[in-house]
């Protein structure tokens, strides 16, 4: 069932409308209001979770490696935390303990891949920042599929 909910939003996406469930919804308006406090670039972190999680409805991917609404891995949320002041409390925890944390706690997902797209954008640039985020330095599929559902939600 869950894959024909998705079928059916790639499709009708596929037209220029994205339609959303109400969770969908929920999730996109919690991007919209956390974001914008740690990057100027809301509607790039949007088109990222639906990328990498359609907006919430897979919330677990790579083998169960890649967790939460932007589907990070604890190595990157440990990577992130030794890098940003503002996260080092989660240093503390262990990995199942930042495992639950991220399934559970979108918010604190949200701000994490914020942090992660801002360390990369400015090291390396906006493409960068992208196609790092899925791992590869010049992931252009990737990054082409976050500019589409970019480009979709902006004409809403």
């Amino acid at each position: 069932m869950k894959y024909l909910l998705i079928s059916v939003i790639l499709v009708t996406s596929l037209f220029g409308k994205v339609n959303l469930t109400p969770e969908q919804t929920k999730v996109k308006d919690l991007i919209l209001e956390v974001a914008p406090k740690y990057t100027e670039y809301k509607s790039t972190i949007l088109a990222m979770a639906m990328t990498e999680s359609s907006l919430g409805l897979m919330v677990l991917g790579d083998d169960s490696e890649s967790l939460g609404i932007l589907q990070l891995q604890v190595r990157t949320i440990r990577y992130i935390i030794s890098k940003d002041k503002q996260l080092a409390f989660l240093s503390k925890y262990n990995d199942k303990q930042l495992a639950t944390f991220v399934l559970r706690n979108d918010h604190l997902s949200i701000i994490i891949a914020c942090k992660l797209f801002e360390y990369y954008r400015k090291r390396y640039g906006y493409f960068q920042a992208i196609s790092r985020y899925n791992g590869g330095a010049k992931n252009v599929a990737y990054y082409n599929r976050v500019i589409s559902w970019k480009k979709k939600f902006m004409r809403k």
